[in-house]
């Protein structure tokens, strides 16, 4: 290696590792001279902080732009590499309109179709959300705790209240009420939890592998299965056991209540989050107790408000963030086609 390309590498590494320690102009200016590096390496350093400012808050209309550029461009290359396999492509439309012709054709199959329907969107909806959680673009929205993670707490706690897991099936999963019946001498284990939430924790885990592949596409460092394989292991079966059982174990209704009780120790605002949680969990509980069919306690209250709220900022969040991501992905596309011919030394 020559040793002006040395020279370049080490400014390269100087770079990356002071802009993470408190940005790069206050660094340079304190023990590098900027004097030193390439023009090309000057030039990397201008465009990745011209990319970190193509965001909708400072440059909507450049980033529109960019956005809508990435994406037609985006569908063209997934349409081309579609078409490199036209077997599977043309065996799975054989298959989706064999499916619409059973779907909509009557018979006593019906039945059957409506449920196993319910089940494919039910998988889907969680499926969709690890995606979302997995691709997050660097927003940190995390569906876990949005969604899942309050979805295993209600059937904790429903299990709890009601001791039983024989939840009416409709309207479980959408809604959860307790059966009819004397159920006092059930035991409830946290394995029984675990064992009736696990359809959906797989499917969110099965949605944060699927997410993982589009780097792995990009990269094809290993084969397939081998990398595919072991992300859907632990994602979703070793790491899902865990956080199920982390939610199971905190949303114990025993520690719940204590919880409440000792919020009011709380200095100055205790007293003010004890009431309204209290009264939250009294009708969640009034809830469970209704007959199928009749409407529950609608009454809302301001923490509902608040998450709701929260998950609709996250959700807006997350979508301008995608638009920031795809626009800075288009102006590395430009420049990365500006500087084809150059000898690479310093990439982003």
């Amino acid at each position: 290696m020559s040793e002006g390309t040395d020279m370049n590498l080490k400014a390269r590494k100087s770079y990356e590792n002071l802009a993470t320690n408190g940005g790069i102009e206050n660094a340079f200016s304190m023990q590098y001279d900027t004097s030193s590096l390439s023009t090309q390496t000057k030039q990397w350093i201008a465009s990745r902080e011209d990319r970190k400012n193509l965001v909708l808050w400072k440059r909507p209309f450049t980033t529109l732009q960019y956005f809508v550029k990435e994406l037609f461009l985006d569908f063209y290359e997934y349409g081309t590499q579609l078409l490199k396999h036209q077997k599977l492509v043309l065996t799975s439309l054989l298959v989706i309109a064999i499916s619409v012709i059973f779907y909509h054709f009557e018979g006593p199959h019906q039945k059957y179709v409506v449920r196993v329907e319910k089940e494919i969107l039910r998988c889907a909806y969680w499926i969709g959300l690890g995606v979302l959680s997995s691709v997050g673009l660097g927003t940190g929205l995390h569906t876990f705790v949005l969604y899942l993670g309050p979805h295993i707490a209600a059937v904790t706690l429903a299990a709890y209240e009601c001791n039983s897991l024989d939840f009416p099936q409709p309207p479980y999963p959408d809604e959860i009420i307790c059966p009819e019946g004397d159920s006092s001498n059930n035991i409830i284990s946290i394995l029984a939890i675990m064992s009736k939430v696990r359809l959906e924790a797989f499917m969110w885990g099965l949605g944060t592998a699927l997410g993982e592949l589009p780097p792995y596409f990009m990269a094809k460092a290993v084969p397939f299965w081998t990398f595919f394989g072991a992300t859907l292991i632990g994602k979703a079966i070793i790491k899902m056991h865990i956080q199920k059982l982390f939610v199971i174990v905190a949303f114990n209704e025993r520690q719940v209540h204590d919880l409440v009780l000792k919020m009011k120790y709380i200095p100055y605002v205790g007293k003010y989050l004890q009431y309204p949680l209290e009264e939250f969990l009294a009708k969640q509980k009034a809830n469970l107790h209704r007959k199928p069919g009749t409407p529950g306690v609608s009454e809302g209250t301001w923490i509902a408000w608040i998450f709701e709220k929260f998950v609709i900022l996250m959700i807006l969040y997350y979508v301008l963030s995608i638009v920031n991501s795809m626009a800075q992905s288009h102006h590395k596309r430009l420049w990365k086609r500006q500087h084809r011919s150059v000898p690479k030394v310093a990439t982003d």
